[in-house]
């Protein structure tokens, strides 16, 4: 029986490592460092979470607080920065915890505190705002306003039915105020 070199056997290994690593990157499989804290029970909102220097450090009025909220349904991300609530002022990290449970303390320094979290849902600008665009022969429906959008549904028309202007109008595109803006639009049609 023949036996393998061991630099062929080294060979072979690092190349489906490196083959591994590929199919990784292109499938977009999790990465290492983003999945041992799982294994480890240490995820992000928990009492592992990493934060800053001291649990002795108090929130003060001149501090800077961020409110990081991602909505995952549309994937946006809206910061809101300022002055911390009156409510956290005088507390310190756990203070905080206990507060806004449902939030990440991200940062937590002398100064300034960073608080993130993820939600369903869409973000405030896309469930507020539709955008109607007569595109051929359907009156598409998109949550949100330009540039933002995010197809809600469309409707069939009877294109050649409509006024000139209202479908000069429709294929430039009108942005409304939710729902109730859509049916507006959609019944002064013609009118």
């Amino acid at each position: 029986m023949r036996k393998w070199p061991w630099k062929l056997l080294a060979a072979v290994f690092a190349a489906s490592l490196v083959v591994g690593m590929v199919l990784a990157l292109v499938t977009g499989l999790p990465s290492p460092g983003r999945l041992l804290p799982r294994l480890l029970g240490r995820v992000p909102g928990g009492q592992n979470t990493p934060v800053g220097p001291s649990e002795r450090v108090l929130v003060g009025g001149d501090w800077v607080v961020i409110f990081s909220t991602t909505y995952r349904q549309c994937g946006d991300t809206v910061i809101d920065t300022g002055p911390p609530p009156q409510e956290m002022i005088g507390l310190n990290l756990e203070g905080i915890r206990n507060l806004y449970p449902e939030w990440t303390v991200a940062t937590f320094e002398k100064g300034k505190a960073q608080l993130t979290r993820s939600i369903d849902g869409l973000c405030p600008d896309m469930e507020r705002f539709r955008y109607v665009k007569l595109e051929g022969d359907r009156v598409n429906i998109y949550y949100g306003r330009p540039p933002k959008l995010m197809f809600k549904e469309f409707i069939v028309l009877e294109v050649e039915g409509l006024r000139q202007a209202d479908r000069d109008r429709l294929s430039q595109g009108v942005t409304v105020e939710g729902d109730d803006g859509v049916a507006e639009l959609l019944e002064g049609l013609g009118d």
